[in-house]
């Protein structure tokens, strides 16, 4: 767990399931491929995504938090990236930042954003927009179901299956 994620009071390590992670890897590195696969998943096994994948990203820092590498600061919209990018290179990698492995300052050299980019063509117009592993499971379920999936999943009573 990141120091970042350890100061914050109110976070507690998420359990996030094999089968999210193995969407992940399964699709990597075609948004594409991501996206024909929450098209052919239930509702919830969309919004779950979506869920997991913010959890993962949150825990590994405060977005507000920042960091700084050399003169570049990353404001919070940086971090929100940087993270998203981190949580789309699978378990391992995701893993070895939360283990401290890796800092987040390693992870935000711009060689490793190069080497590890995912294609971002989408199948459906719709889907324009949201064409990332991060965002895909929004564009996928306001085209399936006509819902904004950050209303399902920020709700303080949505709790994702066991």
């Amino acid at each position: 767990m990141t120091e970042d994620a350890a100061d914050d009071a109110d976070f507690e390590e998420a359990e996030l399931p094999d089968w999210f992670w193995d969407a992940i890897e399964a699709t990597k590195p075609n948004v594409a491929a991501l996206e024909a696969w929450l098209l052919a998943a239930p509702k919830h096994t969309v919004e779950e995504f979506g869920y997991h994948y913010e959890t993962a990203s949150l825990e590994l820092a405060e977005y507000s938090s920042g960091i700084q590498i050399g003169d570049l600061s990353f404001s919070e919209d940086d971090m929100e990236d940087l993270c998203h990018w981190i949580v789309s290179q699978g378990r391992a990698y995701w893993q070895s930042v939360i283990d401290g492995e890796r800092t987040l300052h390693e992870a935000a050299d711009p060689a490793g954003f190069a080497a590890n980019h995912w294609n971002s063509a989408v199948s459906d117009p719709a889907h324009r927009g949201y064409q990332s592993p991060s965002g895909i499971a929004h564009g996928v379920y306001w085209s399936r179901f006509g819902e904004y999936l950050d209303e399902v999943i920020d709700d303080p009573d949505y709790r994702p299956a066991p």
